[in-house]
């Protein structure tokens, strides 16, 4: 789904930057490979409609470290309103009225954005728009003693953009959740492997197909990829 990639100019700023700036402006992924020394790059379709059948594990939230669990319903993610520019273009800007509504206007840092037309800067902001002008509660850690469970194998093959779910879930929230990996920390002692994941909702990542039964739904899931 990548629009081409505007000419980043001469340089100045070293590799890593470089790649940040291209990861920046597709809402992409740039991260250290975990079994090798190098960085990969994952475009943001690789997270789009997490098909159940692909979930790296799930785990109930009883066989969680539950003191290590992050339950979050608030506005840190919050957006409804951002302006974004590309080199040489004008300034574009999205909003959310229902959300401003309702919450107050919430707008970050103006984007700049390495895009080749002022449409393609205008969809990623609706992008991020779409995205976070009404975040649904979300599991933003999820901390597990991964020797104990007799799926210990398969929680050591989650990286990031994995996707897995936390089900009977406690009574005030929804009974189960859907995340994906945004990171992740190791603690390894004798007969104890702890694993912190950094995750965010998965449902953040669904995108709009005709027809589909789950995907397809007008109002509901009617997201634009772009």
């Amino acid at each position: 789904p990548h629009d081409p990639v505007a000419s980043q100019g001469e340089g100045g700023s070293g590799p890593l930057a470089r790649m940040q700036e291209v990861e920046s402006t597709e809402s992409g992924r740039l991260f250290a490979e975990r079994d090798w020394y190098g960085l990969a790059y994952q475009s943001r379709d690789v997270r789009y409609n997490p098909d159940p059948l692909n979930e790296v594990f799930t785990v109930d939230y009883a066989d969680l470290e539950t003191g290590g669990v992050g339950l979050a319903d608030d506005d840190q993610k919050l957006v409804n309103s951002i302006e974004a520019s590309r080199p040489g273009g004008a300034v574009q800007r999205a909003t959310d009225a229902a959300s401003i509504a309702a919450f107050g206007l919430y707008q970050p840092g103006a984007l700049n954005l390495l895009k080749m037309t002022d449409n393609s800067v205008l969809s990623a902001a609706h992008w991020t728009v779409s995205r976070y002008a009404d975040p649904e509660p979300e599991l933003r850690e999820v901390e597990i003693e991964a020797f104990t469970l007799p799926f210990y194998s398969d929680i050591l093959d989650a990286e990031i953009s994995s996707f897995f779910s936390v089900y009977n879930m406690p009574a005030q929230t929804v009974s189960e959740m859907r995340v994906t990996v945004e990171g992740y920390t190791e603690l390894i002692g004798e007969q104890s492997h702890v694993i912190t994941f950094r995750t965010s909702a998965s449902a953040r990542d669904s995108v709009w197909v005709l027809g589909d039964p789950v995907y397809g739904l007008l109002g509901q899931t009617t997201r634009l990829a772009y």
